[in-house]
């Protein structure tokens, strides 16, 4: 028997629900199972097309299948993991037999990362800072069944809005994901998943006085 699954080269994996949007083109008509509310069992069968699709890493031990209008109808196909089998996020393998996901197609899943940057940015940008200031305000009160207003003065913190010179540039992360669903007994692919997910983040080399 061959070995179920093979993880390699994670960077970091899924431990939370999250939706990964594509598209997935059928080559071949598929046949999913699907378990009823009263405990049994129906078939979903997927036309031959190319369908808006989203892959949901639903907890540590399932992922979802949400297929978009199929024949007018969403889709939904759940594929179970092994306990400890997480689905790689940034960069892996995943290679999982129907025997073990409780469908009737083996899943071949690769992620890759490309991380690129943008040129360098300059300019202004707003920011805040606090400082103690001296301010005065009028406090009311009771006294003697007669309202008593009086001056009262202090250093207080205030927080203040200015700007401030910056240079930056964007850290790109670009993250492939693609499943090869495949027959069991001849490894012929049947179908393929095929989403790209962008990361940026904002990376400062200067950051001036704010005022």
């Amino acid at each position: 028997m061959k070995f179920l699954l093979i993880m390699l080269s994670f960077s970091l994996l899924v431990s939370c629900s999250k939706s990964i949007k594509g598209t997935l083109n059928v080559t071949d008509e598929m046949d999913f199972n699907k378990k009823t509310k009263l405990g049994g069992q129906k078939d979903i069968l997927i036309p031959v097309g190319e369908y808006a699709s989203e892959i949901i890493l639903a907890g540590k031990n399932k992922i979802k299948l949400n297929i978009r209008n199929v024949e007018g109808k969403d889709k939904k196909i759940s594929f179970i993991l092994p306990p400890g089998v997480e689905f790689p996020s940034y960069s892996g393998d995943l290679f999982l037999e129907s025997s073990i996901s409780g469908q009737p197609y083996d899943l071949n899943g690769k992620v890759r990362s490309q991380t690129t940057n943008s040129h360098e940015y300059s300019g202004v940008e707003g920011c805040s800072y606090t400082e103690n200031r001296y301010v005065c305000r009028t406090i009311c009160q009771i006294e003697f069944g007669q309202q008593v207003c009086r001056q009262v003065c202090d250093y207080m913190p205030i927080t203040v809005q200015g700007r401030r010179h910056v240079s930056f540039y964007y850290k790109y992360t670009d993250i492939l994901y693609t499943i090869d669903f495949l027959y069991e007994a001849t490894q012929d692919q049947v179908a393929k998943f095929k989403a790209i997910d962008r990361n940026t983040f904002k990376h400062y080399t200067y950051r001036g006085r704010c005022y």
